[in-house]
């Protein structure tokens, strides 16, 4: 793997406007920049038909991850995202932060991966928003996730209240 940020934004504009592709993995491929992020973003506001997408291994930035999360919001599509982390390096917090927002307002997310990510402190809280108020989702996977107490306790009693997973 390891493509170059060039490929990742051609491949991500070669994909924006592909109408038959329905699962797209681009995992431990090291993308990292703003570019790369702007690039799947669009990616996600224009394809309707990604129904799967797996980011997990990437080492994106902050600002990466902020375009990621505005191509979520508008994506009315997407039924799984996958971004674990790769090898403990966890994307940036507020990134993650940014992707929960995003989710917080999907009506279509039913699979999450956040396995090996930091969600500790605020970005829990985030996630407990998600859980509170998604009533899509049925499958999260948080392996290796590092954790804050205050922030697991909040989490265990959020999904103990939520039936859908």
């Amino acid at each position: 793997h390891d493509f170059p940020e060039q490929v990742c934004v051609a491949l991500a504009r070669a994909l924006q406007w592909n109408k038959t592709i329905k699962k797209i993995s681009l995992a431990s491929n090291l993308f990292v920049s703003y570019q790369c992020g702007l690039a799947l973003a669009k990616m996600l506001c224009e394809n309707s038909t990604i129904e799967e997408l797996n980011l997990s291994g990437n080492d994106f930035c902050a600002a990466a991850c902020r375009r990621l999360a505005a191509g979520l919001k508008s994506n009315s599509t997407l039924t799984a995202l996958h971004v674990s982390a790769r090898q403990s390096q966890p994307l940036p917090v507020d990134g993650i932060v940014e992707i929960l927002i995003a989710l917080g307002s999907s009506v279509t997310i039913k699979t999450l991966d956040l396995a090996d990510q930091w969600i500790g402190g605020w970005a829990g809280s985030y996630l407990a928003d998600l859980l509170r108020d998604n009533t899509t989702l049925t499958s999260l996977e948080l392996f290796g996730t590092d954790w804050m107490e205050a922030t697991f306790f909040e989490l265990l009693q959020v999904l103990r209240d939520n039936s859908a997973l």
